[in-house]
């Protein structure tokens, strides 16, 4: 499983995303996922390629799924890089596969569309991946990185810190912790916790701890973990992947404070961007065109993290293709047009379940 020179080309290619790291491979190990990686070369020298997942579902067809990427290390090579990878996918013969691109490379759309991969409805497998974000250019100083913070944040930031506020960083001693506080918080927004058991954190910690590649901060009153974040760092990138906050000490805003100082930590350690992970896709759309963003249950969350001064950007689709020969001859004879019908999907999904649903996106 291991692969040194793999998880280096992942580290210096442009928008490194941890889910083409081999240690993510060992994980998803745990879900019945195998991988294998098709690495292109260029005069000797790695230069890109895609991890695939694959798995087979009940012992009758092969799925594949290539989540972030191709990765490359220059947009510049991208379209060679994601042609080669297509080229290698032909040989694996999978009757379905899933690529959801890295976050800007929307350029490799027509090299897909050029291979007869198709948009991925919504209700097929992988369901709700994330299609939009807000991203921290680091390439900055602090003092820029600040003021380009909204002045009511800054203001809670140093009401936080005046109040006794401290940030630190946990360990997997404090995952029990980082659960419960994102469990309060999803109760107080009235949806499941993601994931549901802490022991997701767990496996996640001890596959990718070891690496560097993940990490838990904590905000703490006094001796009280108020709110908590679990983050991964891949190459010259950071990711907020969950957070949770009990509610306490509102007054004092913990969570405007604890991003603050992740953010502070991401640019101190080196790296160039900091991802503050998912705004809602129409969100993202309507603050592109210059709109305000309508008021939902979600949309509280998108202006706290607009907050602090990102680009926001849409992220490419999903796209699928057969690399079966019937497969993909019954997506050209309108297969992929049934495949738009919702009943037809629900069904494809109910035989998907033999890869449980969590096994594809946690």
């Amino acid at each position: 499983m291991e692969n040194p020179i793999w998880d280096e080309l992942v580290a210096r290619s442009t928008g490194a995303h941890h889910e083409q790291t081999t240690a993510w491979a060992r994980r998803k190990q745990h879900h019945g996922w195998q991988a294998y990686r098709i690495i292109i070369h260029q005069k000797g020298r790695a230069i890109g390629g895609a991890q695939v997942l694959h798995r087979r579902i009940l012992k009758l067809v092969s799925i594949g799924y290539i989540s972030r990427g191709p990765i490359s290390e220059s947009a510049d090579l991208l379209a060679l890089v994601t042609q080669q990878v297509i080229e290698g996918l032909k040989i694996t013969a999978h009757a379905y596969v899933v690529m959801l691109p890295s976050y800007r490379w929307q350029n490799i759309v027509p090299t897909l569309l050029g291979n007869e991969f198709y948009p991925k409805p919504s209700l097929l497998l992988p369901g709700h991946p994330v299609t939009a974000t807000s991203i921290i250019d680091l390439n900055q100083d602090l003092n820029a990185l600040f003021a380009k913070t909204r002045a009511s944040v800054r203001n809670n930031i140093r009401r936080g810190l005046k109040g006794g506020l401290e940030v630190v960083q946990g360990s997997e001693t404090d995952i029990e912790t980082m659960h419960r506080l994102l469990c309060q918080l999803c109760a107080r927004r009235g949806i499941d916790p993601s994931p549901a058991s802490a022991q997701e954190l767990h496996d996640i910690w001890h596959c990718l701890a070891p690496h560097g590649l993940v990490k838990i901060f904590l905000c703490r009153y006094q001796s009280e973990i108020v709110s908590a974040a679990f983050t991964f760092v891949c190459g010259s990138s950071m990711l907020v992947a969950k957070v949770g906050w009990s509610g306490e000490h509102e007054e004092l805003r913990p969570n405007h404070l604890m991003w603050w100082e992740m953010i502070k930590w991401a640019k101190e350690a080196g790296l160039k961007q900091f991802d503050l992970h998912h705004l809602v896709t129409e969100h993202a759309k309507a603050i592109l065109r210059g709109e305000a963003v309508i008021e939902d249950s979600y949309s509280g969350v998108t202006q706290f993290k607009l907050g602090f001064g990102g680009d926001v950007i849409v992220i490419p689709d999903c796209y699928y293709r057969s690399f079966n020969f019937a497969g993909q001859a019954a997506l050209k004879l309108g297969g992929a047009k049934l495949l738009t019908k919702g009943r037809v999907q629900r069904w494809a999904n109910r035989l998907a379940h033999s890869a449980p649903l969590q096994s594809w996106y946690t």
